[in-house]
């Protein structure tokens, strides 16, 4: 009976991976049917999807993709390590990994003072293009404006992420020496996190909108 339902678990899983791998998903495969999005709604998703592949590139987040996903759950089934979760608890070395540098290295601060201003530029560009959506009152449907929603609220998450380890970066490195700089270090991370709380704010217009148009006969 152990062996029969190990069977089972194997089978399961296998089909699991197979439907990961036909169906990847990202923020910017949202706008499937693009006819239905309005210019505004497709300048969410764009600048959503701008921000996603700069911070994966550039070792702000990790997120596993559907494969990776599946392929790990499987070996924590069969009661291997899983090497990705604990690659997830140390943010700043795989930021360090990624960007093949040290917090010691001649020219760290100068670098990462260009990712925190890369950040927040990224950030208020979906900031912007949101507040061109509720300006222009919502889409030309429901179903797009909700996944313009996603797409904002996937790029909050990711911000928060990002400011998280930001913080942990200015936390474990050294000063720098120039008085300027330093000061620009924590110039840039503020206004990263103003750029996150207003992502955050304006979900909640959107979702506010999205009610408020329930009834409305050009939404549906």
């Amino acid at each position: 009976m152990t062996g029969f339902r190990r069977f089972l678990v194997a089978l399961a899983a296998c089909s699991f991976v197979a439907g990961c791998a036909s169906a990847p998903i990202s923020v910017s495969s949202r706008f499937a049917g693009a006819g239905e999005a309005s210019p505004q709604q497709a300048g969410v998703s764009r600048t959503a999807a701008d921000f996603e592949d700069t911070a994966r590139a550039r070792g702000w987040i990790r997120e596993a993709g559907s494969m990776e996903t599946a392929m790990s759950w499987m070996g924590r089934l069969a009661g291997q390590s899983d090497e990705n979760a604990a690659a997830d608890r140390a943010p700043v070395a795989r930021y360090l990994e990624a960007n093949e540098t040290t917090l010691d290295a001649p020219g760290f601060a100068a670098h990462f003072l260009t990712d925190m201003t890369l950040a927040w530029e990224l950030a208020g560009a979906v900031d912007n293009a949101a507040a061109e959506l509720i300006a222009q009152g919502g889409g030309v449907s429901r179903s797009a404006l909700s996944r313009s929603i996603g797409d904002v609220e996937t790029v909050t998450a990711r911000a928060r992420d990002t400011l998280a380890l930001f913080d942990a970066v200015l936390a474990e490195m050294p000063v720098p020496g120039d008085e300027e700089l330093a000061s620009q270090l924590v110039s840039e991370r503020d206004l990263f996190a103003v750029r996150t709380d207003s992502l955050r704010q304006r979900v909640d217009e959107l979702v506010d909108l999205r009610r408020s148009n329930a009834s409305d006969d050009s939404l549906s």
